[in-house]
């Protein structure tokens, strides 16, 4: 059997909240091979930062048109801990299970691994994603 290679991604997002109205915005910035692409929105009906932060997730990924090798960036440390455990839980009866199960669908395409970083600290990609999900709130 042939394997294809999986190109290498880069998805860095952050995602902002405002609680008293169930909204929120995420910013998401992608860089491959030879090409860059940043995204923004808003989202409604949201029930925690959290998953803001995984809708932004969601978003870059489905958003990749071949399967790729994706490193996700992100400072939410819920995120990064549920992408190591959450995704292969045997029950899905705890916070956020729909999402987890978007996002492990997401990863019968994608081969992803997820990284913490430390936000607000001055690293670019992460400030841009940040900025882009600033910018959403105008939209």
């Amino acid at each position: 059997m042939n394997r294809i290679p999986f190109a290498p991604v880069d998805l860095w997002t952050d995602a902002s909240y405002r609680q008293r109205r169930r909204r929120a915005t995420y910013g998401v910035v992608m860089l491959g091979d030879g090409w860059r692409e940043e995204l923004n929105g808003r989202l409604r009906n949201i029930e925690s930062p959290n998953a803001a932060e995984m809708m932004a997730i969601i978003v870059g990924l489905q958003t990749l048109v071949t399967p790729a090798y994706v490193r996700v960036y992100t400072d939410n440390g819920y995120v990064e801990c549920g992408m190591r455990t959450y995704l292969y839980a045997a029950r899905w009866d705890f916070c956020n299970g729909s999402l987890w199960k978007q996002i492990r669908a997401l990863c019968r395409t994608h081969r992803i691994v997820c990284f913490k970083v430390q936000g607000h600290s001055g690293i670019p990609l992460n400030e841009r994603a940040h900025t882009l999900a600033a910018q959403a709130w105008g939209l």
